[in-house]
């Protein structure tokens, strides 16, 4: 289940890498952020949320796209954490959602004609973050110059 998410307050949400869609499937993150960070080809079983732990996320910015969805990111409590959740045209539960405990503060989301792209960062390292508009998303993640 997903929390409520509004851009300007905090939530929780199990400590597990990777996304969440919002048909209740879960798909881990593989790899480090240096390296090739993917993830999971399939539905994975998402760890149980008492083992898990919370994590305490602080939405940073909105952007908002000519049709309707919004992308709302932002960092968490523990250093390095990082999310971005996608919401279509008026819907209030995200299309997905994407936790990464070694991501970085997500900073800004762009929308382009076949998917998103966002920005993480913490000086002197900034990652591009690019998904297209498939269900699960595919994901492509560079370290791009700061």
């Amino acid at each position: 289940m997903f929390p409520r998410i509004v851009a300007t307050e905090p939530f929780e949400l199990p400590v597990a890498n990777g996304m969440r869609l919002r048909d209740g499937r879960w798909f881990a993150l593989h790899g480090r952020l240096c390296d090739e960070l993917r993830l999971a080809d399939r539905d994975s079983l998402a760890p149980p949320d008492d083992d898990a732990g919370m994590a305490t996320l602080y939405p940073g910015f909105e952007a908002r796209d000519a049709d309707g969805r919004i992308a709302i990111g932002g960092g968490g409590a523990y250093e390095a954490e990082g999310f971005l959740a996608l919401f279509d045209a008026g819907k209030q539960t995200p299309r997905w959602l994407l936790y990464c405990d070694c991501a970085e503060i997500f900073v800004s989301a762009t929308f382009e004609p076949r998917g998103i792209v966002a920005i993480s960062e913490d000086p002197p390292f900034r990652y591009r973050w690019s998904f297209d508009d498939a269900m699960p998303p595919s994901l492509r993640v560079e370290r791009i110059a700061a």
